[in-house]
C-alpha cells in the first residue's frame, strides 16, 4: 500500500488530534494513531478491492477462475477439463467465445476454429459426402468432384488417402465414430495433427562427401514439416496443407515452393564463402527423390535434371527424407547451415524451444559463477554474450583448459552459442569438491557432440572431487559413437541431465567398428555415493556396475531396442542396470534390472522388468508385461497398484507409431491398435509413459464434450488421429 493511501484515513482527523498524536511520538517516527488508523486503513483497502472483483466479477474477461462456472452455467456452456502448460484454451477462455462460436454453429469453419482451440492441435475437417462418387445432378454440378484419378499427377497421388485427398470415393457403411469407415452422406470427418513442428535455425548440417548433406547434423534421414504461415480464423476459410504442422510432400510446384522456402519459413539453406553467409535462392531449389543410391552409396541424380542444371549450381532436395544435394558435386566441403522444422510429440531431449535452464546452485546469493562462451565463430544467429570470460572459445577443450588454468572455485558455466558440430575428443572432466560444473546450450540452440571420427567411439570420463561436486548437462546433442562415463573410483556426488539426447542403437543404420560396443550412454563404475538424474532426455543403456548409486528418471526415454538391427552392437543386455531406482513418466525399450525400485510411476516397460528386493518401493499407474508369468520371461516387481495388464486374463502390449529414434513419432502410442487403459490409465487420467504431460486423452475428451452442440444435426463425427 501506498504512503497516500496510509494517510487518506488519518487527513480526515481534526488536526488537534494529529498535534497530540504528535506529542507521544516515539524516538523512531512512529505516533499511536497514526499506526491504528494505519491498520484500520489496510482492512478498508481489503474492503474496496472486494467491492470492485464484485463489478469485475460480472464480466468473463474480468472475472476471477472460482467465477467462470457460474457464468458458463448462465449460458448452458460446458466446461472443459484443464489442461496445463499445452497450449489449449481454458475454461474462461472458452465461455468468453462461446457466443461467437454459436454465432456460426454448424458450419465446418467454426468446427475446425473449436477443435483447434479445446485441443491446441491444428486441425482440418471434412464433409465427407462432398467427395462421394456420385451421378450428379445438373443443376448442381461439381465440377472439381472427377470420379476418375489422373495417376500420372504425382501432386494428386500423394494426398491420397490424407485428410487433403481430393478424390471421389464410394460409398463406406462402416462407421465413421471407429475411424474405419469414413465416405458416406452422414459423415464428417475431423482430422488432427498431435505432433508439434520445432524449429531447427541455422544448425550445422551433416556432410557426406561429394555435395552430399543431411538436414539432421547427425546424418539421420529426417521429414521435413511445414509450420504454418497463415491462420484459418475468416469466417468460411477452411485449412490447407500449408495451415496444419504436416510432413512437406516432394511434389510441389513452383508456387507451393514459395510457401515452404525462404527465411523465415519452413526451409531455409545457408553456406559460407569467402568468409561471409550467402542464402540459397529460391531459384536455386528444387524439391525431388533423393531416395536412389547408386552401387557407391551416393546419391543418383534425378534424371529431369540435365547439364544445365548442373552448371546453374542447383541445389536439390529431398523433403522426405532431410536430404541435400548441390548439384556439382564438390568434394570440397561447405560449411552449410540449415533452417527447418521436425515433427516430435513434446519439449523433450533438446531442441529449439524454451528449456528451464538448471541454476539451482548458479542462481544461490554469494555464489561465485565463472562463465565461459564457446562458439564456433560463424556469424549465423544473434546471441547475448553478456557476462562471460574473455572472447568466444571455439572449442570445449580449449574452454575447459583455460578453466582449469585459472584454478579458481566456485562454480563454472560453460555455454556454447550456436548449433555447430563439435567433432572433438573431450579430455577427462574433474569436478572439484563443492564446484557445480555446467556444460549447456544456450537458449533455443542445440550443439551436437561428436567424435573426431564418425567411425571412432568414445567415452567422455568424468570424475569427481568430493562432496558437493556436481555436473550438469543441458541441451545437449550427443552422437551415438560418444558416451558418458563416471570412472571408477570417482567422488562425484551428483550427475544431471535434463534436456539432452544420447542417440540410442536405435537410430545407427550403418555396421558398428569391429570389437566396439555401442548403444551405452551412460556408466557409471563402482561408484556408491552418485546420484545420477536424467529429465526430458532421451538416451541408449544406462549402466550402473557394481555401483550403489541412486537413479531418478522423469519425463524421459531410454531406448535400447536396437530395432535397426545394426550389426556389432554386443549383446542386448539390460536397457537400465542400477542399485536403487525411482522412475516417473518415462518409457523404456528393453529389459530393466534394479536392486531396489523405490517407485515407478506412469511408466511403460516394453521388456522384461527384474527387482530384487521385493519388499520395498512399489509401482503404481504403470504397464508392466509378463508379470503374471513364471520363468525367465516373467517380470518381477514389487507390490503394484492399478497396472496394466490388471489380471492374467488381460493381455496386451503397447504399440507405438515408431520404435526408432529420429522419426516423428518416436515412443508415440500409435492412435490405433492400443487398449484405452494406455491412454487413460496414468494417475492424472492421461496416457502411460514418456508423453504423459501431454495429455492427450483429456484433450480429446474436452473436444467430445463441446462438439455435439455445434455438429449439423444427423451427422457423425469421427476423429482422427493424423500423427
Amino acid at each position: 500500500m501506498s504512503s497516500k493511501d496510509k494517510s487518506r484515513m488519518y487527513g480526515l482527523i481534526p488536526s488537534i488530534y494529529h498535534q497530540l498524536d504528535l506529542q507521544h511520538q516515539t524516538f523512531d517516527g512512529h505516533r499511536p494513531l497514526q499506526d491504528l488508523v494505519a491498520v484500520m486503513e489496510e482492512t478498508l483497502k481489503i474492503l474496496e478491492n472486494d467491492v470492485e472483483g464484485l463489478y469485475e466479477n460480472w464480466f468473463i474477461e474480468t472475472c476471477d477462475e472460482w467465477v467462470t462456472p457460474y457464468i458458463g452455467d448462465l449460458i448452458d456452456a460446458n466446461l472443459l477439463r484443464l489442461v496445463k502448460g499445452t497450449g489449449t484454451i481454458s475454461s474462461k477462455a472458452y465461455v468468453a467465445n462461446t457466443v461467437h462460436y454459436r454465432k456460426r454453429k454448424g458450419t465446418v469453419a467454426i468446427l475446425e476454429e473449436i477443435a483447434r482451440d479445446v485441443t491446441g492441435w491444428d486441425a482440418h475437417v471434412v464433409e465427407f459426402f462432398r467427395f462421394l462418387s456420385t451421378t450428379q445432378n445438373v443443376n448442381h454440378s461439381r465440377l472439381e468432384n472427377k470420379c476418375t484419378l489422373n495417376i500420372v499427377d504425382p501432386g494428386v497421388m500423394e494426398l491420397v488417402g490424407t485428410a487433403f485427398d481430393p478424390v471421389s470415393h464410394t460409398v463406406d457403411v462402416r462407421s465413421v465414430k471407429d475411424g474405419c469407415g469414413f465416405y458416406n452422406v452422414a459423415n464428417v470427418g475431423l482430422f488432427l495433427w498431435r505432433l508439434t513442428a520445432y524449429p531447427v535455425r541455422a544448425a550445422r548440417a551433416f556432410w557426406y562427401g561429394g555435395g552430399r548433406y543431411s538436414f539432421s547434423s547427425i546424418g539421420l534421414d529426417v521429414s521435413l514439416f511445414n509450420h504454418p504461415v497463415r491462420g484459418c480464423d475468416d469466417v468460411g476459410v477452411l485449412s490447407g496443407e500449408v495451415d496444419v504442422s504436416m510432413p512437406i510432400r516432394r511434389s510441389v510446384d513452383k508456387a507451393g515452393l514459395n510457401m515452404y522456402y525462404g527465411e523465415g519459413k519452413s526451409i531455409f539453406l545457408q553456406f559460407e564463402k569467402d568468409g561471409a553467409i550467402k542464402s540459397v535462392a529460391e531459384e536455386q531449389i528444387v524439391f525431388c527423390d533423393l531416395s536412389d543410391v547408386d552401387e557407391e552409396g551416393n546419391w543418383r541424380v534425378p534424371v529431369e535434371f540435365g547439364l544445365s542444371d548442373v552448371l546453374s549450381e542447383k541445389v536439390a532436395v529431398d523433403p522426405v527424407l532431410g536430404r541435400i544435394l548441390f548439384l556439382d558435386k564438390s568434394d570440397v566441403e561447405r560449411k552449410v547451415f540449415v533452417s527447418y522444422y521436425y515433427g516430435f510429440s513434446a519439449d523433450m531431449g533438446g531442441g529449439f524451444y524454451r528449456r528451464d535452464l538448471y541454476e539451482s546452485e548458479l542462481g544461490e546469493e554469494g555464489v561465485e559463477v565463472e562463465k565461459y562462451r564457446i562458439s564456433s565463430g560463424v556469424k549465423v544467429a544473434n546471441v547475448a554474450v553478456g557476462g562471460f570470460v574473455g572472447e568466444s572459445i571455439f572449442s570445449i577443450n580449449k574452454a575447459l583448459e583455460q578453466w582449469r588454468a585459472r584454478g579458481r572455485g566456485g562454480c563454472v558455466l560453460f555455454e556454447i552459442a550456436d548449433s555447430d558440430i563439435y567433432r572433438e575428443n573431450i579430455s577427462r572432466i574433474e569436478v572439484p569438491e563443492g564446484v557445480t560444473l555446467v556444460l549447456r546450450s544456450a537458449q533455443e540452440q542445440r550443439a551436437t557432440l561428436t567424435a573426431e571420427d564418425d567411425d571412432e567411439f568414445y567415452c567422455i570420463e568424468v570424475s569427481g572431487g568430493g562432496a558437493g561436486s556436481c555436473l550438469v548437462l543441458d541441451g545437449l546433442l550427443f552422437n551415438h559413437n560418444v558416451c558418458l562415463k563416471i570412472v571408477e573410483g570417482s567422488k562425484l556426488d551428483k550427475l544431471v541431465i535434463q534436456h539432452c539426447t544420447f542417440v540410442p542403437s536405435s537410430a545407427v543404420t550403418k555396421k558398428a567398428v569391429e570389437g566396439v560396443v555401442v548403444g551405452e550412454s551412460i556408466i557409471v563404475e563402482r561408484n556408491d555415493c552418485l546420484s545420477v538424474v536424467l529429465s526430458k532426455t532421451i538416451c541408449g543403456k544406462i549402466l550402473m556396475r557394481d555401483s550403489k548409486c541412486q537413479l531418478i528418471l522423469k519425463d524421459s526415454i531410454v531406448d535400447n531396442s536396437n530395432s535397426g538391427g545394426v550389426v556389432g552392437l554386443g549383446e542386448v543386455g539390460y536397457a537400465v542396470q542400477c542399485f536403487d531406482a525411482l522412475l516417473e513418466n518415462s518409457t523404456i525399450f528393453g529389459k530393466s534390472c534394479f536392486d531396489i525400485l523405490r517407485l515407478a510411476s506412469n511408466v511403460i516397460f516394453t521388456d522384461t522388468v527384474r527387482v530384487k528386493r521385493r519388499q520395498e518401493g512399489g509401482v503404481r499407474f504403470s504397464y508392466v508385461p509378463n508379470r503374471f508369468e513364471q520363468g525367465v520371461s516373467a517380470s518381477k516387481v514389487p507390490r503394484c497398484y492399478r497396472c496394466q495388464p490388471e489380471n492374467v486374463n488381460s493381455s496386451f502390449t503397447p504399440h507405438f507409431s515408431s520404435e526408432k529414434y529420429g522419426t516423428p513419432g518416436y515412443a508415440q502410442l500409435h492412435s490405433r491398435g492400443n487398449v484405452k487403459e494406455l491412454f487413460d490409465g496414468a494417475d492424472n487420467g492421461s496416457e502411460i509413459g514418456a508423453f504423459n504431460q501431454i495429455y492427450q486423452s483429456h484433450r480429446i475428451n474436452n473436444l467430445l464434450a463441446t462438439f455435439a452442440e455445434y455438429l449439423p444435426f444427423g451427422l457423425a463425427v469421427g476423429v482422427i488421429l493424423v500423427t
